[in-house]
């Protein structure tokens, strides 16, 4: 809440996860599809 108010940007910001959140999506792909999902095709 502080960081709402006062326009910091928190610990943690979402640029922080954005590689984790890439690894979690490669993953689902990857059980979906059944093949190789490169980890470096869904960053930019």
């Amino acid at each position: 809440m502080d960081c709402l108010g006062t326009g910091k940007e928190p610990q943690t910001s979402g640029r922080d996860n954005l590689q984790t959140l890439a690894l979690v999506e490669a993953v689902y792909r990857s059980a979906a599809r059944a093949e190789t999902v490169r980890l470096r095709d869904l960053l930019p």
